[in-house]
């Protein structure tokens, strides 16, 4: 069972400065969290009244007890730089603008676990997933979509066939 978390007494000003704070959008829970706490109330009740789980109740009373009013505040976040530089970018934009067949695949059309696999076997990346494939591509302006089944023929009588299955024949574009 966790130790029970619970602020220590708030003094007059303090409970003031909370109240005030508590009307404030970007702190105003965290805040209330405190004062909650101040009047006795447990982790799990706060939880219930505020509606984020006793984790984060737990998380704002103790950095509010080491650091006061600041420890309300939000922090900074590091932003993380882009896994892959701006040539591997570059690469994989290429190489997905490029035709399967050109470079000895027995598809016509890429999928993203073909291009990661293609990536990684062409020497452009490591090694890459597809959520950061997707990232990438839609990152150099590459439009990716699922693909469909084109039915291409050299028979002269394919339109007909086509149309005698019930499939449209392609539009003449």
């Amino acid at each position: 069972m966790p130790k029970r978390v619970l602020v220590r007494e708030l003094k007059e000003a303090e409970r003031e400065e909370l109240e005030r704070l508590s009307q404030d959008q970007a702190v105003g829970y965290r805040a209330q969290i405190i004062l909650f706490s101040g009047e006795g109330y447990r982790v799990n009740e706060i939880a219930v009244l505020v509606k984020v789980f006793p984790d984060k109740v737990r998380k704002w009373i103790r950095r509010y007890e080491r650091e006061g009013r600041a420890g309300l505040q939000k922090r900074p976040r590091a932003k993380r730089g882009w896994k892959f530089s701006e040539a591997a970018q570059q690469g994989l934009k290429e190489l997905a603008l490029s035709d399967p067949r050109s470079l000895g695949y027995k598809f016509s059309t890429w999928t993203l676990e073909a291009l990661c696999g293609a990536a990684v076997e062409r020497g452009v990346v490591e090694s890459i997933s597809r959520e950061w494939m997707r990232r990438i591509l839609g990152r150099q302006g590459v439009k990716w979509r699922v693909s469909g089944l084109v039915l291409k023929s050299r028979d002269p009588d394919y339109a007909r066939k086509k149309t005698a299955l019930g499939v449209a024949p392609p539009s003449a574009a």
